[in-house]
């Protein structure tokens, strides 16, 4: 078990308690482990966004309906929109790999909208800075659909 506050939130009540309603909304599946290597990346991400904890535990403990209907939104629109990762010629991804189904979600999920979410709060530079520094594929049109989403959950 890791001794972390990030990661003993990530199984707090109040972010159980989003978790449960982002999951009943949607249809997803959490897994109920947390992985030492998932949540490395996780904590990695959190500290690249800039964004304390208590920022993170603030949005989450209030229940935001915005930020709820948010994760519903962006989880409802990239099953609908898969993005594609960026490869370098001839190191493509194999036909068999991109038939591959996502089984699960990371008990991080939450953690990661919630500094999308509040990155973009503080205006769409900064939610621009954190997408380039943590290399999500397609830069621009990513910091798009997240701000549309936002629009659309508010």
């Amino acid at each position: 078990m890791v001794n972390d506050a990030l990661y003993e939130f990530a199984f707090s009540p109040q972010y159980q308690k989003c978790l449960d309603e982002v999951c009943k909304r949607t249809g997803i599946l959490i897994y109920a482990q947390y992985g030492d290597v998932i949540f490395k990346f996780d904590k990695g991400r959190v500290e690249v966004s800039g964004m304390s904890l208590r920022d993170i535990e603030a949005l989450v403990q209030t229940y935001n309906d915005t930020f709820i209907n948010f994760c519903v939104a962006k989880i409802e629109f990239f099953k609908k929109n898969a993005v594609g990762q960026e490869f370098p010629k001839g190191e493509e991804v194999e036909e068999f790999d991109q038939k591959e189904q996502v089984q699960g979600f990371s008990r991080g999920i939450l953690l990661m909208y919630a500094i999308e979410f509040l990155l973009a709060a503080k205006g769409r530079e900064h939610l621009e800075e954190y997408v380039k520094t943590a290399r999500i594929p397609h830069a621009k049109k990513y910091v798009k659909d997240i701000l549309d989403l936002i629009k659309l959950s508010g």
